[in-house]
Order: structure tokens, then C-alpha cells, then sequence
């Protein structure tokens, strides 16, 4: 229980600071900020102007709490669902064992939307081409250089993680980064061509057990970080966030940039089997009424 609790506080530091990094460098890098996007050529005018009506702290409270277990999926709002899915969690963890028959069937469900989302992203390089050609023709080859310097701000921020937050952890504990990086080159190789990082879990699990982790800690460790240490998706989350609302104008108040921070904290767990489902997740982020993002589906 020790070591559990001790994996999730690790887990839930390490992503904070990887959504807090990327929050500062896509402020300072400020990629978006000379494309002069107009919101309203995205979509409906009207539309746009009803789903950024303000919101005041009493009434977002109230928001959180969904009518119904129904209502909280059926309207679509992701707050919502975050509080009727926490409180569902706590209520199977006290029922103890007679719970789990239940969280079997949940995980088994989400298994199957996870691969439903597998199967229309398939699709997701012809959607691709077709986003970078509206944007070409819509706001000139200008916007490429956006998009570029986008990409690589994300570099960037990648590299700075590590030399930041990993090597001084791995320093900590008398790891050499560099040798385990080469040592599962060819895992990390291959997370890169699939964009998805379960499909080398039992080589990775494998190779930590040969370097004398002890197999109960790696049994442990290593799939509760599959579900809850995204580095990676981190970064991508909260700088790509920022990175839309600076492309259409919106200058979001330190407030606002920490309501999106607490919305990803949730957001980015889970899915990571699923390759490029990271883009869904930020649309429902985005989506929250944390902040009055003109931005919502039209963004996508």
C-alpha cells in the first residue's frame, strides 16, 4: 500500500510540473500569438457568442453536479462527468470486494470505447490533410509557420522536461539517464512510430525485471504509470490549449490558465493504449466551462 500510495504522489507531481512547464514555455513562446485567427469565421457567429457567455464561481459550482447519472453523458459537458465518475469511484472503493466484479466490467467498457476511438483514428491522417489544407487556404502559407514553430516550441519543451524534472530525479536516485535511455532505445523507437506507448509494455516490463527491479514493484509501478504518468501528453496538453486561444486572440488570465491546468490534471489520465487519443482529450478539455474559449469543436 506503501509503495502504491507513494507511485501516485511521484506520478501526480511529475505531470503537474510537465502541464506547469508547458503552460510557461507556450506563454513565453507565444507560438500563436501573430496569426490573428477571427473566431467567428470558424463557425456560427451566434453560436460562438452563446457558448462564451461568462460564468461566475457560484453558478460553475453548481455546474459540476450533474442532475442525473444520465445527464451528466447526455449533455456532454466534461466536469460533469469527472464528478459523477469520481464519486462512482469512491463509492466501488468502499464497497471493497464487492466491488470488483464491477470494475472488471468498467475497465472491460472502456477498453472497448478506447478501441472504438483506435478505429476512427484510423481515419485521422485524411482529417489531418484536410485541417492543413483548410488552413492553408483559409489564412495563407503564413499559418504554416505557425503551425511550425508550433512543433517546434514542442521539441523544445520535450527537451526541457527531461533536462529539467527527469535527469534531476534520475540523478537523485543514482540513475544514469543516458544509459537506460539506450538501453530501451528500440522500445522507445517503436513508441514513436506507433504513437502509442502500450505496445511495448511487456518488453519494457521484461527489461526492468533483467535490470533487478523487483517484480512486484514492476508489476505495480510501471501499469499504474500507463495510466497516470503522461508526461508527454501533459506537455502537449497545455500548450497546445494555450497555443489556440492565443491563435484566435483570447489572452486567458492566470485564473483561467489554472482552471485548464486542474481540468487536465483529470483529463490526462487514461487511454494509453490508444494512439493520438490525446487530441480527443484536449477537445473536452478545451470544452469545459472553466474559461470562455471561443475556440470549443470549431477549433478542430
Amino acid at each position: 500500500m506503501r509503495v502504491a500510495i507513494k507511485t501516485l504522489i511521484y506520478f501526480e507531481i511529475v505531470t503537474t510540473m510537465a502541464l506547469v512547464l508547458g503552460l510557461l514555455v507556450v506563454n513565453l513562446w507565444a507560438p500563436g500569438a501573430n496569426m490573428h485567427i477571427d473566431p467567428a469565421t470558424l463557425g456560427n457567429q451566434t453560436e460562438v457568442r452563446q457558448d462564451t457567455q461568462p460564468v461566475g464561481y457560484g453558478e460553475f459550482l453548481i455546474t459540476l453536479v450533474p442532475t442525473s447519472a444520465v445527464g451528466a453523458f447526455a449533455e456532454g459537458d466534461v466536469l460533469p462527468v469527472l464528478f459523477f465518475s469520481v464519486m462512482f469511484g469512491f463509492a466501488l472503493l468502499a464497497l471493497g470486494p464487492k466491488g470488483g466484479p464491477i470494475i472488471e466490467g468498467v475497465y472491460a467498457v472502456s477498453q472497448v470505447f478506447f478501441k472504438m476511438v483506435a478505429f476512427a483514428m484510423y481515419v485521422a491522417p485524411i482529417a489531418a490533410f484536410g485541417a492543413m489544407a483548410f488552413t492553408v487556404g483559409k489564412f495563407g502559407p503564413s499559418s504554416l509557420l505557425a503551425l511550425g514553430n508550433l512543433v517546434l516550441m514542442f521539441y523544445v519543451l520535450c527537451a526541457l522536461f527531461v533536462v529539467l524534472v527527469l535527469w534531476p530525479i534520475a540523478w537523485a536516485f543514482g540513475i544514469n539517464l543516458l544509459r537506460l535511455m539506450r538501453y530501451i532505445a528500440a522500445e522507445l523507437l517503436i513508441v514513436v512510430g506507433t504513437s502509442s506507448s502500450e505496445s511495448v509494455f511487456p518488453r519494457v516490463h521484461a527489461k526492468l525485471r533483467q535490470l533487478g527491479v523487483d517484480p512486484p514493484i514492476v508489476s505495480l509501478v510501471l501499469p499504474t504509470g500507463y495510466g497516470f504518468n503522461h508526461d508527454g501528453t501533459c506537455l502537449y496538453f497545455s500548450s497546445v490549449a494555450v497555443f489556440l486561444a492565443q491563435a484566435v486572440g483570447i489572452n486567458l488570465s492566470i485564473g483561467q490558465q489554472l482552471g485548464l491546468l486542474a481540468i487536465l490534471l483529470a483529463t490526462s489520465k487514461g487511454g494509453a493504449g490508444v494512439a493520438t487519443i490525446a487530441i480527443a482529450r484536449l477537445e473536452k478539455a478545451i470544452d469545459a466551462k472553466t474559461f470562455e474559449f471561443e475556440l470549443r469543436r470549431h477549433a478542430w
